[in-house]
């Protein structure tokens, strides 16, 4: 059983070994068929197609056909069909496959075409060479029928085609291109690389355009064609590229085989084996006779364009399309501040960055193509003329930059667009119109002015139509005049949603143009005047009232002096026993006509009295409408300014007093002026604090109070210290005819009467700075009312203090025989100083207001400091027209002359005995 078993797998192995070797000579006698089908075949296709006739009977199958694929579809070539057959299976291009049952494949790719749908069993192999992509196929109506030997078969056999279909594609293209060749219009040549370099081709067009025969030109060196000399630079450099196997692009001149000379642009290149070896030079030639004689003209051209450029003012610069200059003439290297654009000579980067005004680090590396597009930019030279800088490419290659000066037409733009801003931003309407007034064109103000909604709505009409006509002044309505002088002004009213507004117009005629017309709103200016010309009429009646008040009020003081002493002295006789009827008779008559004269006196006082109501005022606003008045009358070398906080300033003041100072103190500065140029700055600060320690020049700060600081500077002349310390005395002026010496006085007064004070500083040469300390707030009492604690002093002395000893002796007389203790004095300073040392000891104290040291009110303010219980009791010519805050401490205040039962009365009042 043991060998039975043995010889049995002999057998099998030995059954194997046959069927593998039949297999192989299967194999063997197909692929044997194949290549001799493809080598006895004189032409390729023909040869595939024998091919497959062999392979089919090598498988035993219907048919084995090749397909072309064209993207995704498969196309039947061979063997060929007279009914097309296009399958869609891009399965069958990426890898050989066996198909069993082809219908019972879905979803893989389209059914095949009716000349394909008997196929059931199939074999596929892909072929890709290159860009050919093909598929070799054996089909056969039995499903099922190929085995995998038989794959492997036509795997085999698709080596096979493969390399007959790369034959064909070779054979194809070297036919296309030696056709290509052949019937070329450039002719081509092809020397053998030895020392003659023989010719061992050429075609068609070379012997047309040399005139000789194919057989007069093989084998010989093409160099009997050239008309140039041996040491001609062009056949020099032919010469080199030859011996070194290069390639170049040459121009020289050839001889046809007529005589007739032509130019011939040669270009040359080698051909070498596998090895890197030059075997053959291959040369095109080309009649550029026309394009050379063209390229003379261009240059003879471009000479004559240079040499006018050259003498041009624009600045020109052509560079090539490498780059580098062609031309460049003197005022574009002046343009750039260099000299060293020469030809041929390649613009570096930084230059170009500049040209083009543009980053460095943005320049490409090849400066030519940051010109490949149309540059236009405007351009400042180092010496700050502006031009217009534009760079345009060349066809060919290369650009071409000009540079035109467009500085005056810079200055012509900005001033142009400076005069329509100027024009869009006017609070002036303005209009241009026709020679009819027809509106042409308007800015917004106008619109604003007119109440429409913008200069649109007035186009085509008249301007006198936005106006009532009997508004309009007769100046407007005279043609005449406008014909004649080409101008006119008025004003005309019109109504708006603001109110009734009052326009000035102004219409000019302009040639060319037609006519201007310019509207401005004087609706306020015109309040403004009206408003001004009453402050000015009230400072005229202030100032007359003021130098009226000064000489009455020096009139009556004196006067009532006077009286007081006549009708004192009156009172001493009256007391006399003496006296005779006809003694007292004539006292009576004394007496009545001292009454008489203190009622003169007293009317006197009325009519030279100053308007003094206090009213709410802005002391901003009054200021600044002061310097408006002053800027009116003041010459154009003086420049006024007023510098004020931003809120305004409200207290409680005479407007008139206030202007009266302020223009007083601006005029006066202004004449200091000189009638040079200068500079008056009125500056008004709240709140201000006073240096204690310095003494002013007039009146004096209260204690406890608020101010605001007047200053008023002039660049003039200055003050020596003697002008200054006379400065606000009464009738002391330095400017001799035209002055009255009042103005300072006057000043000097209302600043005092109000509780407010004066600083001068100046000197010789840098000017005067006068600052008016005004009181902001109204003075009370220590303790906050204005009325007196009363204390009994019956008993203790009065002191009597008056400038006039013979007043004072009178008013002695009075309360001595009254009962009182009096003593007498005509130094204020010394009255203070003798009560600071005894408050106690005094019962009351009777004292003058207008003395030269101190007035009254300083009197009752600095007693309210050492003896603030102490009675006060202010007699002044002028009681009726105090206005000094500080009396308010006063126990009373008495008109002189005094009344004998009065003085008596407020004396006893005042000391606490019975009134």
């Amino acid at each position: 059983m043991k060998d039975d078993e043995r010889l049995r797998e002999a057998l099998l192995e030995l059954e194997t070994l046959r069927d593998r070797e039949a297999q192989r000579l299967r194999e063997t006698r197909a692929l044997l068929a194949a290549v001799e089908a493809l080598n006895t075949s004189t032409d390729v296709d023909e040869g595939l197609e024998a091919l497959l006739a062999s392979s089919r009977a090598s498988l035993n199958c219907d048919g084995v056909v090749l397909f072309e694929a064209s993207g995704d579809d498969l196309t039947l070539r061979l063997p060929a069909s007279s009914e097309p057959a296009v399958w869609t299976a891009p399965g069958l291009l990426t890898r050989s496959r066996r198909i069993i049952n082809l219908q019972g494949i879905q979803g893989l790719w389209q059914p095949p075409p009716p000349a394909l749908a008997a196929w059931r069993s199939l074999l596929t192999v892909p072929l890709i060479d290159g860009e050919t992509r093909m598929v070799l196929a054996a089909h056969d109506v039995q499903p099922g029928k190929f085995t995998s030997a038989d794959a492997e078969l036509i795997g085999r056999l698709a080596t096979i085609a493969g390399q007959a279909i790369l034959r064909r594609s070779l054979e194809r293209r070297n036919a296309f291109l030696a056709t290509v060749i052949d019937r070329s219009p450039t002719s081509v040549t092809i020397a053998e690389v030895s020392d003659e370099m023989p010719l061992i081709y050429l075609n068609d067009a070379f012997v047309d355009l040399s005139g000789y025969t194919r057989e007069e030109m093989l084998d010989r060196n093409c160099r009997f064609l050239t008309a140039e000399a041996p040491d001609a630079p062009g056949r020099i450099a032919i010469r080199k590229a030859v011996a070194r196997r290069g390639s170049g692009t040459f121009v020289l001149r050839n001889r046809r085989k007529d005589g007739t000379e032509f130019w011939n642009q040669l270009q040359l290149f080698p051909i070498e084996n596998q090895d890197g070896t030059a075997t053959h030079m291959v040369a095109t030639q080309t009649d550029v006779t026309d394009r050379v004689r063209a390229e003379e003209e261009r240059d003879e051209a471009r000479r004559r364009l240079e040499s006018a450029l050259a003498a041009t003012s624009e600045a020109f610069l052509i560079l090539g399309r490498e780059g580098h200059v062609r031309f460049s003439n003197d005022p574009f290297q002046a343009l750039l501040d260099i000299a060293w654009l020469e030809r041929n000579v390649p613009v570096p980067h930084t230059i170009a960055a500049r040209l083009l005004d543009r980053p460095l680090e943005t320049m490409p590396e090849r400066v030519i193509e940051a010109f490949n597009e149309p540059v236009s930019h405007e351009f400042t030279a180092r010496d700050g003329r502006q031009f217009l800088l534009r760079a345009q490419p060349i066809p060919d290659g290369g650009a071409v930059i000009t540079a035109s000066d467009i500085t005056r037409l810079k200055v012509n733009e900005r001033a142009l667009r400076q005069r329509l801003a100027a024009i869009e931003r006017s609070e002036d309407g303005i209009a241009i119109g026709d020679a009819e007034g027809r509106i042409v064109d308007a800015n917004p103000s106008l619109a604003a002015l007119w109440g429409i909604e913008e200069g649109t709505v007035a186009l085509g009409r008249k301007w006198t139509s936005f106006y009532e006509p009997a508004s309009i002044d007769v100046t407007l309505r005279d043609q005449s005049q406008y014909r004649s002088t080409g101008a006119l002004r008025g004003e005309a009213e019109i109504e708006t949603a603001a109110g009734r507004r009052t326009h000035e117009v102004s219409l000019s005629l302009v040639p060319d143009v037609g006519s201007i017309l310019v509207v401005r709103d004087v609706t306020d200016r015109l309040h403004d005047q009206v408003e001004r010309d009453e402050m000015r009429r009230r400072l005229d009646r202030g100032q007359m009232q003021e130098r009226l008040h000064q000489v009455s009020a020096g009139l009556a003081h004196d006067f009532n002096n006077l009286l007081s002493a006549i009708l004192g002295s009156a009172a001493l006789l009256e007391t006399t026993p003496e006296l005779s009827e006809a003694g007292r008779a004539a006292l009576v008559r004394i007496q009545t006509a001292a009454g008489r004269a203190a009622e003169l006196i007293d009317g006197l006082l009325d009519l030279g009295s100053r308007e003094k109501s206090a009213e709410t005022i802005d002391l901003k606003k009054v200021l600044a409408s002061t310097v408006d008045l002053a800027r009116g009358g003041a010459p154009s070398s003086a420049q006024l300014s007023f510098v004020a906080p931003k809120e305004p300033l409200f207290l409680q003041a005479s407007q008139t007093d206030v202007l009266q100072v302020a223009m007083n103190l601006v005029v006066n500065a202004i004449d200091a002026l000189g009638g040079m140029p200068g500079e008056v700055r009125v500056t008004l600060t709240h709140p201000a604090t006073r240096d204690s320690h310095q003494e002013p020049t007039a009146g004096k700060l209260q204690a406890g109070r608020t101010y605001a600081a007047i200053a008023i500077e002039d660049t003039g002349t200055g003050m020596s210290a003697e002008t200054v310390a006379r400065v606000f005395e009464p009738y002391f002026t330095t400017k001799g005819n035209t002055g009255t010496g009042l103005g300072l006085a006057i000043v000097a007064s209302i600043v005092a009467d109000t509780g407010g004070c004066i600083d001068v500083d100046s000197a010789v040469g840098r000017g005067t700075k006068i600052t008016v300390w005004w009181p902001t707030d109204l003075p009370v009492a220590a303790d906050g009312s204005t009325e007196r604690p009363r204390s009994d002093r019956t008993d203790l002395p009065l002191l009597i203090l008056d400038d006039a000893p013979e007043v004072a002796a009178a008013l002695a007389v009075v309360l001595s025989e009254a009962g009182f203790e009096v003593a007498e004095t005509d130094d204020p300073e010394f009255a203070i100083e003798t009560i600071s040392e005894d408050p106690a000891g005094w019962g009351c104290l009777i004292t003058d207001y207008d003395m030269p040291k101190l007035t009254g009110g300083d009197v009752v303010e600095r007693l309210s400091i050492v003896a603030p219980d102490l009675p006060v009791i202010v007699v002044s010519a002028l009681a009726r027209r105090l206005t000094d805050p500080r009396l308010a401490r006063a126990s009373n205040v008495l008109q002189k002359p005094v009344p004998n039962d009065t003085l008596i009365s407020a004396v006893r009042e005042a000391t606490g005995g019975a009134a």
